[in-house]
């Protein structure tokens, strides 16, 4: 299930196409439904009705990328790990739902690398920590999702570049971002680590 807290539209991520548009703070569901033999997904609207059926993916996004957010309810976390959980996910940019077959479906938030790293700082690092701890802290975790992503590749056959937890980096959207993290992020913006004039590889505990 999913709230935004603004204007949203739906569309199919792999052509652009905009499929329908929501209002903000009413209930939508995507769920798993069979279409004769084979599996399916429908995007269920407030009223109990079915909006649109599809088999690969949808993305959502608001309106307003800068100003709203999307809130993605009862969601298993980090699922098979010692640290699963179940909780909500409020996310900005785009969140793409993606099909994973008998398993269900899966969510993807593609956002900016620096709004990433609000999500990701004072889940790693404590925000009363000194500022300038706060900063290395940006800065290793910038290196170490650009890392990731470039040579690394852990989940490149999935679709997407870095999990939201401790496998990757732990990343917990809005709930996770504080003034001092955001702050530290922000004051060293782009800023990363080489070794030899290439990128560093940082792993960090």
């Amino acid at each position: 299930a999913f709230v935004a807290s603004g204007p949203f539209e739906v569309r199919d991520p792999e052509t652009g196409k905009r499929i329908l548009t929501g209002q903000a703070g009413k209930a939508w569901i995507a769920r798993r439904t069979r279409k004769g033999k084979r599996y399916a997904y429908e995007l269920v609207d407030p009223d109990g009705d079915r909006r649109f059926l599809f088999s690969r993916m949808i993305a959502i996004l608001p309106r307003e990328r800068r100003r709203h957010s999307i809130i993605f309810q009862r969601l298993d976390l980090a699922d098979g790990t010692a640290w699963e959980a179940q909780g909500d996910r409020q996310l900005k940019g785009t969140v793409e739902i993606r099909a994973l077959g008998q398993n269900g479906l899966y969510l993807v938030n593609e956002l900016p690398l620096e709004d990433y790293l609000y999500g990701v700082i004072n889940e790693e690092m404590p925000s009363h920590f000194p500022p300038e701890a706060l900063k290395a802290q940006a800065v290793i975790a910038r290196n170490h999702a650009l890392y990731s992503k470039r040579f690394v590749r852990k989940h490149a056959r999935h679709g997407y570049d870095l999990c939201d937890g401790q496998h990757c980096q732990v990343y917990s959207g809005i709930s996770g971002e504080a003034g001092k993290g955001r702050a530290a992020v922000d004051a060293t913006r782009g800023l990363t680590l080489a070794y030899a004039g290439n990128l560093a590889q940082t792993p960090y505990s």
